[in-house]
């Protein structure tokens, strides 16, 4: 391991810290998390529709600057 920018440390678990969440504060964290998620998912939901709306008004806009208003295929 010659070479190694940095050295490897070895902790036993005895001496390495505990990073247990108690029950209360897990459960809370668990709440916070699954929170995240669901606004997150809801975002993603919301923005698609929203592209989804735009996308289809400025082909609708774009139709109807192309044709000048007028129906080339009857009434569409």
């Amino acid at each position: 391991m010659k070479g190694l920018p940095y050295k490897c440390i070895v902790q036993d678990s005895t001496t390495s810290p505990d990073f247990t969440i108690e029950g209360h504060r897990l459960k809370m964290q668990m709440k916070k998390v699954q929170h995240g998620k669901t606004r997150r998912c809801w975002c993603r939901i919301c923005g698609m529709l929203f592209f989804l709306i735009a996308f289809l008004g400025i082909l609708v806009a774009l139709s109807m600057i192309y044709t000048r208003g007028e129906r080339y295929f009857g009434s569409v």
